[in-house]
This record gives structure tokens, sequence and C-alpha cells, in this order.
């Protein structure tokens, strides 16, 4: 089972096949489905029920299910799911309807079902490469802070999450390893070059409010919604990885907020086109934004660069060991 025990630091990475199949054809779900705009969704008590959760409990538009060592809560209209204290962005709302509320087939079966369903994930074979992708570079500076610009912090970054893989016997392949521009599709076609291996691309957000934060984004499943975007039914290359990714995504970001602290903006989902292309699992990880002086001040520091490439170095390993070791 994929628990996220985030007070206890336990990581247990060996959830689940993703087939949608056994969601959809379960003897008990017809009694406990319904369909929205087109679209099939479960009901918490069925979702209690198929994942073995011991109580539910449902207050002012809120749902939360318990188990010994699981908490799940969503609420009516959001895309906000927490397990544990692990924050989600889910590919539609939970749904209220009729006193009952429902969550999408899409998020069952993509995001509920790889981190709670005994199993192993047959898409995460053992790697030994790690492809690091420092965002941006040449005549596209990227995000511009009030003390530099985000591809300097993308390659500095990438550089000290070379070493230190290279500490834990991983072979290590940068994308770019200077202030050299290469599109995205160039990026892609460099990765796919290697196999076993996985994919991490390196980004510093901005944002005219400001904002805050750290948050990894998994290429979204086909039939859904995108962080960044509207619906698709298009599948990619990418998408046959999707247990992988949000496995990789989750381990990234868990241990990113453990180590590092900050304001947690969830794993989330997105059709970036780093990530479609991808024939190994990939993630894209925002490291802070640069339009917020005072996370511009700690990026700005090798200190705190160092610390986030142990951060995520932690979460890489803790991903390849829990999902592989079996």
């Amino acid at each position: 089972m994929l628990l996220i025990h985030f007070q206890r630091l336990t990581y247990c990475l060996t959830a689940a096949v993703l087939f949608l199949a056994p969601l959809a054809t379960d003897v008990h779900a017809a009694a406990d489905k319904t369909t929205h705009d087109g679209r099939t969704y479960y009901s918490a008590q069925w979702i209690k029920n198929y994942f073995r959760f011991t109580g539910i409990s449902t207050s002012k538009g809120r749902v939360i299910l318990t188990s010994p060592k699981v908490r799940l809560a969503a609420s009516s209209g959001s895309q906000t799911l927490y397990l544990n204290r692990v924050k989600f962005t889910m590919s539609y709302p939970l749904l209220s309807k009729g006193g009952t509320y429902y969550f999408s087939h899409v998020d069952a079966a993509k995001l509920i079902h790889p981190v709670l369903k005994p199993g192993n994930i047959r898409q995460a074979t053992p790697f030994s490469t790690v492809i690091v992708d420092a965002g941006h570079g040449g005549h596209d500076s990227g995000s511009r802070g009030p003390y530099g610009v985000e591809k300097q912090y993308t390659l500095a970054l990438a550089y000290k999450l070379k070493r230190q893989l290279q500490a834990k016997g991983f072979k290590v392949v940068l994308t770019r390893s200077g202030d050299s521009f290469l599109s995205l599709q160039q990026r892609v076609a460099l990765a796919n070059k290697y196999s076993n291996a996985i994919f991490v691309s390196l980004h510093f957000n901005w944002a005219s409010s400001g904002g805050a934060g750290l948050e990894t984004f998994a290429l979204s499943p086909p039939d859904s919604s995108s962080t960044m975007g509207g619906y698709s039914s298009t599948q990619f290359s990418g998408n046959r990885l999707d247990a992988a990714n949000i496995a990789l995504a989750t381990a990234v970001q868990a241990y990113s907020i453990k180590q590092l602290g900050g304001v947690d903006r969830g794993i989330k989902r997105a059709r970036f086109a780093v990530l479609k292309g991808l024939k190994m699992p990939g993630v894209l990880f925002e490291g802070g934004f640069l339009s917020n002086r005072s996370e511009a001040k700690k990026i700005h520091s090798n200190l705190y660069l160092e610390r986030m490439a142990a951060s995520l170095t932690t979460g890489i390993v803790k991903y390849r060991t829990e999902t592989t070791s079996r």
C-alpha cells in the first residue's frame, strides 16, 4: 500500500497498478456511482468501502475518511485533497449531489488508487539514471527576481543535485550544462535516449501577486482537466506512466516540504511539454517564487539551494527504494 505518513515520515510506496476496469466493474459500484457532465463519479461511501477505510464523517460540505493509518479529507466544490498532511490537486472537484459526496472516476483511479491500493506500480522499474533538467537558459531567462533570474538558479540547483545524487550512486545527465538554450522538444528527445531513468525538471515560480511555496507537477491523465489548462482526452506518451509519475511527484513534494518547510502548494497535474513526450517517469518541480522577495533571497543563497538539492535527493532515493524493492 502506498501510504503517506507525513507526521511519521514513512513514505511506503508499494502502490498500485492503475487498472480502471476494477473500479468500473466492482459489484457494489452500480448503486454507489453517478454521472455528471458525462463523467462517472463514485460516492464517498463507496470509496470508504473499496479502500477499506474504517470511518466516514461529513459536515459543512466536507467529507473525511479515516483508518488507523490514513486520513483522507476533501471539500465539496474543491479540487484539493489531503491524504494525511500531503496536499494533492484532484482532476475534478468533489461533487455534492442529493446529499451525497462523489469523487470522479479519474481521481479514484489515477490518484486515490495508486496511493492507497495494494500492489506494485509495474511502470516503476529499477533505474540508475536521473535526467536533471535545468529550466530555461540562453536567451530564455525565465522568471526574474530582485537578485537574479530563473535560468541561473535552475542551473545552480541542477549541479548541486547532480553531486548529491552521484554520491548516492546514481548516474546523472544534465539537459544543459551551461547557459545554453534548448527547446522543450530537445530536452525530451535527450531524456528519451536513456533507459532505466527518471526525469526531474527544475523551475522557480513567479506571480504578479507575489506567491509563495513549493509545488510539484505530474502529467495530467487523459480525460481530465489540468491545473494549467482545460480538459483534454488526448493520451500522450507520458500517460503510460501515470502511476509512476504521481508516485515520484509525491515523494519529491513530501520530502521537500518536510526538509525545507514553507508553503505547501501541493502535488498538481499539468500537460507541460517536457512531461508529455517522456518515456520514463517524470515531474516538474517549482522551488519557490522569485516574485516573493523573501523566497527570492533564500533561493539566492547557496546554502538554501544545497538544502533543496538534499530534499530532492531524499525524495528520489525514497521513490526508488519503495517502488523497486520487490
